[in-house]
């Protein structure tokens, strides 16, 4: 008996939880950033910054991106420069 209350629970639960999740998805629109893009630049400072702790050199990391066919395809070419210095 007490089995049976629980499955119930469970059940009414998971339809409240089911209908919550429908009117959240109802309310939110999704803006895609890269609608309208055709390329990309990107830089990493992270990278840089902890690079020149050392004093051995640092890093430059970034990135060129191309967006085609309605960015359905991404073509991604990753750049690092990296400069030693000796002391």
């Amino acid at each position: 008996m007490q089995e049976d209350t629980r499955i119930d629970t469970l059940l009414a639960n998971q339809k409240e939880m089911l209908k919550n999740q429908e009117l959240i998805l109802s309310e939110v629109a999704y803006i895609d950033p890269l609608e309208g893009k055709k390329y990309g630049v990107e830089f990493n400072p992270a990278s840089f910054l902890l690079s020149t702790i050392s004093d051995e050199g640092f890093i430059l990391t970034g990135s060129f991106s191309f967006f085609l066919f309605q960015n359905l395809l991404k073509l991604f070419f990753q750049c690092i420069l990296r400069k030693e210095m000796k002391i």
